[in-house]
C-alpha cells in the first residue's frame, strides 16, 4: 500500500462514528432477512446504513444489490478512479 492510500484510510477511519443497534435497526434487519434472504451480518449492516441515512461503503456491492433503497459505494473503485 502506498503512503497516500494509508493516509486516506486513516483519515476515513477517524471520521467514522459508531451507531448502536436499536429496535428500528433490528426490525429492518429482520425484514431484510425475510424479504431478501441475505446473511445476518449483511442485513445488520444494510439496516444500519439505512437507519443512519448513509451510503454503505463496501467492496462487496453485489451482496447488497437486492436492497433497492440502499445506496452503496465501493471505496476501492473510487480510489482507482481518482
Amino acid at each position: 500500500h502506498s503512503p497516500e492510500s494509508l493516509n486516506s484510510t486513516a483519515a476515513l477511519l477517524q471520521s467514522v462514528s459508531e451507531i448502536p443497534l436499536n429496535e428500528d435497526i433490528i426490525r429492518q434487519c429482520i425484514g431484510f432477512r425475510q424479504k431478501f434472504l441475505i446473511k445476518l451480518p449483511d442485513a445488520i449492516i444494510a439496516a444500519t446504513a439505512l437507519y443512519a441515512k448513509l451510503p454503505l461503503m463496501t467492496r462487496d456491492v453485489a451482496d447488497f444489490e437486492r436492497i433497492p433503497e440502499l445506496k452503496t459505494v465501493n471505496p476501492f473503485l473510487s480510489i482507482k478512479d481518482e
